[in-house]
């Protein structure tokens, strides 16, 4: 992922934490056949997402990048 893709599965992880009970996310459609993630476990899917290197990759080296003199970010094209 990219970091724009990144920052968005973040933010929806976290408006899911804030604004559902574990009861309404049972309920919903993507999860018939599974429990969804407690508070606690997107806790820890956030700083996963927010820590791992291969997902963070590009947004590590932008400033690298910029610093080559480049207008745009190699992997996720964002501009600099």
């Amino acid at each position: 992922m990219n970091e724009k893709e990144t920052a968005t599965v973040l933010a929806a992880l976290r408006y899911w934490q804030e604004e559902t009970q574990m009861s309404q996310r049972k309920n919903h459609d993507h999860f018939e056949s599974m429990v969804p993630l407690d508070d606690d476990e997107i806790d820890e899917l956030c700083e996963n997402l927010n820590t791992d290197p291969i997902l963070n990759r590009c947004c590590r080296d932008h400033e690298l990048q910029k610093n080559q003199g480049l207008e745009n970010c190699l992997c996720c094209d964002w501009e600099f």
